[in-house]
Parts: structure tokens; sequence; C-alpha cells
């Protein structure tokens, strides 16, 4: 999803201690205890500890895209803006740095009952060609929620270099299952497993953004120019009709008339029943 405006997120979000990775950072603020120095990749093994993200704030037009493993991890990748946050890491932690994750990083020990060792990471937004965007690879312990999102681009589908040619770009749905409701006419459209719902010029906000350890679940609420669901010759245009608008008007205008008629008649019993004139 592309952002309409600023996103800054603070909570506490625990992902499994054993495996975390930061990559492609402009910069990642290693501890104090690691001296004064910074990375671009980073991964981590804590044992008898936790790792929490407790802070994310992404820029106006950036690329949000989460992705989810039936094995449970999650990658949060970002790229086209400004996006930066905070991670705090308490137990024993060793791993690796830098662009190859070649480099060991010592051992330290952050007890439980101090302030933890965190590490900060920052991204200026400026994509350079050839170069992975940064993210965050780890199997959630807890949901990331985000309540309210303003975007101007939603997609459901996963990008993918075609392994057989390198020089195609394969596109496949990621939808599982969900629910279409369109407010002019108040048709409800079921949305089945792997169906390739495309939105075009969208304008809303998404209201409620989880990511627990495998399924994403997403409400997005605004205007589209238009909503195709299918391919090819299978495709169709979601986008009512004016027929079927104005009939849905009529019908609306039937029930308020019905609703002022019934409310009408029970005015005029009341005022028979009580002798009020």
């Amino acid at each position: 999803m592309r952002l309409d405006n600023d996103l800054s997120w603070h909570g506490a979000w625990r992902v499994d201690p054993e495996q975390v990775r930061l990559e492609n950072f402009t910069r990642i603020v290693l501890p104090p205890e690691y001296g004064p120095r910074s990375e671009s990749s980073l991964e981590l093994n804590v044992q008898t500890g936790s790792v929490r993200v407790d802070h994310l704030f992404f820029d106006r037009g950036a690329l949000l895209t989460i992705a989810t493993s039936e094995s449970g991890a999650a990658d949060l990748v970002v790229s086209g803006a400004l996006f930066r946050g905070d991670m705090d890491v308490s137990g024993k932690v060793n791993g690796h740095t830098g662009a190859g994750l070649d480099n060991s990083l010592p051992l330290e020990f952050y007890d439980s009952e101090t302030p933890p060792g965190r590490f900060s990471f920052m991204y200026n937004g400026q994509d350079v060609r050839g170069q992975q965007p940064p993210l965050i690879h780890g199997s959630p312990v807890e949901v990331l929620f985000f309540p309210d999102i303003k975007v101007i681009n939603l997609s459901f589908v996963d990008e993918r270099v075609n392994p057989e040619r390198p020089d195609q770009t394969v596109f496949t749905s990621q939808i599982t299952s969900g629910t279409i409701t369109m407010i002019d006419t108040s048709e409800q459209i079921p949305v089945v497993s792997a169906a390739a719902l495309r939105l075009a010029k969208i304008r809303g906000r998404v209201s409620a953004l989880l990511a627990p350890n495998k399924d994403v679940q997403v409400k997005f609420e605004g205007t589209a120019n238009d909503v195709t669901l299918g391919t090819g010759e299978f495709s169709r245009s979601l986008k009512p009709t004016i027929l079927e608008w104005l009939f849905h008007q009529q019908k609306l205008g039937l029930f308020w008339g019905a609703l002022t008629f019934l409310w009408g008649m029970t005015w005029s019993a009341r005022r028979l029943i009580s002798g009020v004139s």
C-alpha cells in the first residue's frame, strides 16, 4: 500500500528472538556497548531474552509491503520514502553485521531488569537502482496492529521474478478470502482464495491492518475509479451501472417513504389514544 500521510506507530511488536534480520538500511545504530559504529544490515540471535519493535515511522508516500509465509515468518518491506524505527533487545545477544552479514557481532548481555539494548534503524527513502529495499524479517510472537492508515494505492498481489525467465515478472494473488461491500448498491461480493482483485485509483483508509504469524488481515474503506475481479476474458468490473445505482436509490426512497407513512400512522394513533388535539 502507498501511504497518503505520515504514519507514526508506537507499541510492542514482539518477534521470535532466535532470528531477526534488518537488511538494506541506510544506517543501523548499535547500542553503545558496541562502540560508535553503524551498519546497513544486521542479523541477531538472542537467547533467554526478547526482541520487540516499539516504534516505526513511515513518511508520506512510502510503499509498505507486508508478506507472511506458512512457516510463520514475516517481512515488512518499505521503499520510496523515509522510514525509521527502534528495536529493543534483552538477553544474550550475538549475530552478524555488514552488507553480506559476514562480520561477527561480539556477544553482549542485556539483563531484563535493566534498560534493554536499543538498535535504531533508518532508511533515507532513496531507492538505488538494482538494490533491494530495506526490510525487517522475523517470526511474530504478537500481532502487529495499525489502526488507521490513509492510502492511495492498495494491492494484494505478490510480484516476483520468474526463476525460469529472469526477464519476466510473475504476479500472484495472495488473497485467501474476503468480502467487498459496494456502498452505492449495498451489494456484498465474496472474494475467494487466489482471486485477482484490482482497485484502480483508490483513496481512503485502511481502518485495520493486522499481521499475525501467517495471514495478513486488511479492512479498507474508501473510493475507487474501478474495481475489477478476475483476469483476461473472465474479468469483470464491479462498478455499478447507472441503472443499478438508480434502482438502489428508488428502493431507498420507497423505504423512507414507507417509514414516514408508518411514523405518521403511529403518531395519529397516539393522538387518538391519548386524546391530544
